[in-house]
Order: structure tokens, then sequence, then C-alpha cells
């Protein structure tokens, strides 16, 4: 009844199809340099912050130090609670 139950436990490796032994399957890692992957990290991080409006405009109130009197009513919430803050980052 149970003659195929050795193969039954056997699953294939996605990598290169022999089978193998429940999740035993060898995978080889890539190598990658930590610099590497950190400066495309930082290439990617700084793409969105540049795409991203809001973060547009709280760095030209940072860089201008000229914060506006109130916050535009059409800005998100997180930015309503940036412009609360500003005190804490800059001297007015």
């Amino acid at each position: 009844l149970h003659g195929n139950a050795d193969a039954l436990s056997r699953t294939s490796c996605a990598q290169c199809g022999r089978l193998v032994e429940g999740s035993a399957c060898a995978v080889q890692a890539a190598q990658l340099r930590t610099e590497d992957v950190a400066q495309s990290f930082k290439d990617q991080l700084l793409a969105a912050q540049q795409a991203d409006p809001e973060i547009q405009l709280l760095r030209q109130w940072l860089v201008g130090a000229s914060w506006p009197v109130e916050c535009p009513p059409e800005c998100s919430r997180d930015m309503h609670v940036l412009w609360q803050q500003r005190r804490t980052w800059v001297d007015e």
C-alpha cells in the first residue's frame, strides 16, 4: 500500500529539477557587495524622494527657510504634522 512513500516525500528542486529530500535543495546565493547594495538603495531612495511632490515642498520650505503661515490644506495629514513640528527643525 505504501510502497512508493519514499518517492512521495521527495520534491523536485526548482533550480535544477533533481529529486531532493523535503526542502533540502541547495541554492547558490548571489554574490553582492554590500557597497553596491547600499549605493543602489540610496539611488532608489533619492529617486523616490525626488518624485514625491510633498517631499519636494518640504525641501523647499527647509532650504529656503520660508515656511508658510499655514500648511496648505491639500497636504496630507503627515505633512500637516511635519509643518506643526517646524520649530524643532529651524530657527524662526
